[in-house]
């Protein structure tokens, strides 16, 4: 009797741990942001429109960095960026209050890159949409945004939608 009551025990506990386990992998799915369908050049633009003078507060502080690479991503510390490794504070608190609001909208890469400056909206591990703006009104090219495979001039000037995707690019770049 006590055997079998120990057996039920530990089949009990088996069970629960494989639903826990799975029960893991979907909250991690969910939490992960992977379940949020890509967006496109549509809802970009409207995106784009609403968040449009937050988007200008920070191109504007980019490009009068005197730093041609700057990084800003969700997980560092507010009002930091960094720059060929190097971490550095945001002094204008405008500019911090405008990164913090984008990063509650969804963006969770900001950064310039030579002559661009790119705000990632959506990504996944191999694939990425958002905005860039070129700083010289020039297209902006793969140089400027790894495994660009799209590029869709925005109603202001400057300003693209654009996508990343590292297997479509290697796709179309086989040679």
């Amino acid at each position: 009797m006590m055997k079998d009551f120990s057996t039920f025990i530990l089949l009990f506990l088996a069970l629960l741990f494989v639903v826990f386990c799975i029960l893991g992998l979907i909250g991690g799915f969910f939490l992960s942001g992977r379940h949020i369908p890509p967006i496109n050049h549509e809802q970009m633009k409207e995106i784009f429109n609403e968040d449009y003078e937050l988007l200008v507060i920070v191109r504007d502080y980019f490009i009068n960095s005197r730093h041609a690479n700057l990084q800003r991503l969700t997980t560092h510390e507010r009002g930091e960026v960094f720059s060929g490794g190097i971490r550095r504070m945001i002094e204008d608190v405008e500019v911090v209050e405008a990164i913090d609001l984008l990063e509650s909208r969804g963006y969770s890469v900001i950064g310039r890159r030579g002559n661009t400056i790119h705000f990632l909206r959506w990504s996944i591990r191999n694939a990425g949409r958002g905005v860039v703006y070129s700083i010289d009104g020039s297209e902006p090219t793969e140089s400027d945004l790894d495994f660009l495979t799209r590029l869709e001039p925005l109603s202001v000037p400057g300003w693209y939608y654009y996508e990343e995707d590292v297997r479509e690019w290697r796709q179309r770049n086989r040679g």
